[in-house]
């Protein structure tokens, strides 16, 4: 046992120092140095990754920078510009080189961007533009230029998309107004349609099985009804005869009741198949 204890020492003493190393400003400088090195190889995807490493472990203005640079260069200019905007906003230390190279790079992606002023009903209403979740900022939405699918969600409501066609430099306004949703969830359409035909065959065995009672009650009819017939004026026949006409009669109506909520069913879960309303809008 006493040898064990200074094992156990050294070991926490190592694991105190290899704590005491960890410094996320250290990797974050690490981290952003290694991007540096990818842009001058032109290795820009590995470069944004890398600046995004470092912005996370060490959140300093000036990282955002380079990472706009990077994402320009990518054509992700909505993130670019966003970037480039934070680092003129908040790095109050900048040089004036690192500012003038903003202000150039800023004005460039800028140039292949385009505002969507966007109105929507309900205003809690969420967006998302090319499936991605995308936060209005001030009801603006910045895209950039070429061809966009926009879809609008919100609770109680269907949803409802929209394709847009936007010219960089242009600001648009676009309004869109969300329709509530219907009285049954769309989830539950394959199961009303299930029970709907469902419904239905029952309906269609019932009405059935009245028509052969109704032929029955006929022919025991025509039975009690025809001098001559073995069954003629007989009491026992002229029972079953009622029999089965009250038979037919409660299983027609049933059939036709059957028949129409089953109907109903199908029918409205058929009209709610249609699909997410779509409309087109240029800019």
């Amino acid at each position: 046992m006493a040898r064990t204890r200074p094992l156990a020492l050294l070991l926490s003493i190592l694991l105190l120092a290899g704590v005491a190393r960890a410094d996320p400003k250290e990797d974050s400088r690490a981290a952003f140095v290694s991007g540096v090195a990818m842009v001058e190889r032109a290795d820009f995807p590995g470069a944004k990754e890398a600046f995004l490493k470092a912005y996370e472990l060490f959140p300093h203005p000036s990282i955002l920078l380079n990472l706009g640079v990077v994402r320009g260069r990518l054509g992700e200019y909505v993130e670019a510009e966003r970037d480039l905007s934070r680092f003129l906003a908040e790095d109050g230390g900048a040089s004036e080189e690192d500012i003038s190279r903003a202000r150039a790079a800023l004005a460039d992606v800028r140039t292949h961007l385009g505002t969507v002023r966007v109105r929507v009903t309900p205003d809690r209403a969420s967006i998302y533009v090319d499936d991605a979740p995308t936060p209005l900022h001030a009801g603006d939405l910045r895209l950039a230029a070429g061809a966009h699918g926009l879809r609008f969600d919100a609770p109680g409501f269907q949803s409802t998309r929209r394709s847009v066609e936007l010219r960089a430099g242009d600001t648009a306004a676009l309004e869109v107004a969300l329709e509530a949703a219907p009285a049954f969830a769309p989830s539950d359409r394959g199961t009303r349609r299930t029970v709907g035909i469902v419904v239905l065959g029952a309906a269609g065995a019932v009405g059935a099985f009245a028509a052969f009672s109704g032929f029955r009650a006929l022919s025991l009819a025509d039975q009690y009804n025809t001098p001559g017939e073995p069954k003629y004026r007989d009491g026992a026949t002229r029972s079953e005869g009622l029999t089965f006409r009250t038979l037919a009669d409660v299983g027609l109506v049933t059939a036709v009741v059957g028949a129409a909520v089953g109907l109903y069913f199908v029918l409205t879960s058929l009209g709610e198949d249609k699909a997410p309303k779509v409309g087109v809008v240029r800019f």
